[in-house]
């Protein structure tokens, strides 16, 4: 349901490093069907930081604040596990990227970090690619710990 926002990676040239994590985020919220009474858990995984609105990436213009989609996300009782970057992240085409673990593993500016204002979790993602860390078992866990958890 995000392939028109055509984030990394998109058909043609995408020399922007930040991704669009927050509409997509965003649209997870507003446009799954959740089901009334369910544990509503949503898994993101990104390795570099995130532009709020009117900002613009390679495909256009971003369409939500980080208030928008912490709203979204927390009005309809969604955890976020977010298998990211932490700061400083990685290299990419248009330089480092220090501020990637911004909203994910660390707050953004006075907002309190997706995982946590959500009761989910983030986790490192250069401990999946390490093999330290299985993401599956990660996602497990977290399902099974926020399973029966009130939000």
């Amino acid at each position: 349901f995000t392939e028109s926002n055509e984030q990394p990676p998109s058909g043609g040239n995408n020399s922007d490093c930040a991704e669009n994590s927050l509409d997509a985020l965003y649209a997870a919220a507003t446009q799954c069907p959740w089901r009334e009474g369910a544990t509503r858990m949503v898994v993101h995984v990104t390795d570099d930081t995130f532009a709020e609105a009117p900002s613009s990436l390679s495909a256009g213009p971003v369409q939500h604040s980080y208030i928008e989609t912490l709203s979204a996300l927390t009005g309809r009782e969604i955890r976020v596990g977010a298998f990211a970057t932490p700061s400083p992240g990685n290299e990419c085409a248009l330089g480092p990227t220090p501020l990637a673990g911004q909203g994910f593993h660390e707050s953004y500016g006075a907002q309190t970090a997706i995982p946590v204002a959500t009761g989910g979790r983030a986790w490192n993602l250069r401990d999946v690619r390490s093999g330290t860390l299985d993401m599956a078992t990660a996602i497990s866990e977290l399902i099974e710990d926020e399973y029966c958890t009130l939000y």
